[in-house]
C-alpha cells in the first residue's frame, strides 16, 4: 500500500511539474499581459490647411481662410471646422495666457497689392487677425507679416488657404516693448499723404506702407489708443470752404483705413484748412505740399 501511494504521488508531482513547465515556456497563461495605448498616426496636413499647434495643444482642419485673387478680405462664411478650432484655441488661451501668435499671410507674385500695407500677404494676415479679434481674441495676442510665394495653390479665382499660424510662448523681453517710444517715433515723423486737386485715389510709397504697418502694430498692442487724421489745404478759396475741404480729405483717408482693417472707432478726423502751411503758397509746388493729410497717434 505504501509503494502504491508513493507511486501515485510521483504521478501527481510529474503532472504538476509538467503543467508548470508548459505554462512557463510554451504559453502565456502564467504571464500578466499589459495593454499599451498607442496614439493613432497623425494624418498629413495639407499645405493649405488650418493649423494651430504648440506644446500641449493641437488643432487642424483641411479648410482654411481663402481669398479672391488680388483681394485681402476673407471669403465668408468660413467652414465650421475653423470656427470650432478658434473656440477651442480661445479656451486653451484662457489657461495659457503667455502664448503669442504670428499670422503669416501669403500672396502670389502676380497678384496686385491694392492694400495699404507692404504686400498683399500682410494685408491678408491683418484681415485674419481682425476676424479673430471679432471672435473675442485680444489684438495684442497677434503679430502679422506677409510673404510672396509664387507657387501658392489657386482654384479658379480663389487663393486657397494662404494663411499660416505660428504659436510660441512669450519671452520675458517681449513684455518690455516700449510702446511710448514707438508712439514718439511715429509722431516725430508722421505719415503725410498729399492730395492733388480733385484726387480720389491714394498711391502709397514703400515707406508710407511701412509707416501704416507700424501704426497698426501700435493700435493692436496699446488698449484705447487711436489715431487722428488732420486735413489741410492750400490758401486757394475761402476759409470756410478750406476747412470743409480739409475735413473731406481726412474723412476720405479714414474710409480708406477702415477698408484696410483699421477699426473706425480708433480713428478721429479734424481739419485745419489752410492754417499751418509747410510750404510757400505762392508757388505751384508749395501749394501741392500744403494739400495734405497728417496721421498721428493720440
Amino acid at each position: 500500500m505504501r509503494k502504491k501511494t508513493i507511486y501515485l504521488l510521483g504521478i501527481v508531482l510529474t503532472i504538476i511539474l509538467g503543467t508548470l513547465l508548459y505554462c512557463r515556456f510554451c504559453c502565456s497563461c502564467g504571464t500578466k499581459t499589459t495593454q499599451v495605448a498607442v496614439a493613432p498616426p497623425t494624418p498629413a496636413l495639407p499645405a493649405n490647411g488650418f493649423k494651430l499647434e504648440t506644446n500641449g495643444y493641437r488643432y487642424y482642419a483641411e479648410d482654411n481662410f481663402n481669398f479672391i485673387s488680388n483681394g485681402f478680405n476673407t471669403l465668408l462664411p468660413l467652414n465650421d471646422s475653423i470656427n470650432i478650432g478658434l473656440e477651442s484655441f480661445k479656451a486653451f488661451l484662457s489657461k495659457n495666457p503667455n502664448i503669442k501668435v504670428l499670422i503669416t499671410g501669403f500672396a502670389k507674385n502676380d497678384e496686385k497689392n491694392n492694400s495699404a500695407f507692404t504686400n498683399l500677404g500682410e494685408a491678408r494676415a491683418i484681415n485674419v487677425k481682425n476676424y479673430m479679434v471679432s471672435k473675442g481674441f485680444s489684438s495684442d495676442l497677434f503679430d502679422t507679416k506677409g510673404e510672396i510665394v509664387d507657387s501658392w495653390k489657386k482654384l479658379g479665382d480663389t487663393v486657397i488657404g494662404p494663411i499660416n499660424f505660428s504659436l510660441s510662448a512669450l519671452k520675458a523681453d517681449s513684455l518690455q516693448t516700449d510702446w511710448a517710444a514707438l508712439k514718439d517715433t511715429i509722431n516725430a515723423k508722421p505719415l503725410i499723404l498729399y492730395f492733388q486737386t480733385g484726387a480720389t485715389a491714394i498711391n502709397l510709397s514703400v515707406s508710407e506702407r511701412e509707416n501704416i504697418s507700424e501704426i497698426v502694430k501700435y493700435l493692436d498692442h496699446v488698449p484705447n489708443s487711436a489715431i487722428n487724421i488732420t486735413g489741410y489745404t492750400d490758401n486757394t478759396g475761402s476759409f470756410k470752404n478750406n476747412i470743409k475741404l480739409g475735413k473731406d480729405r481726412a474723412e476720405f483717408l479714414k474710409a480708406y483705413f477702415i477698408k484696410n482693417g483699421i477699426p473706425k472707432n480708433r480713428i478721429s478726423t479734424s481739419s485745419k484748412g489752410a492754417n499751418d502751411p509747410i510750404a510757400d503758397n505762392n508757388s505751384i509746388e508749395g501749394r501741392a505740399k500744403n494739400r495734405r493729410t497728417v496721421v498721428t497717434i493720440n
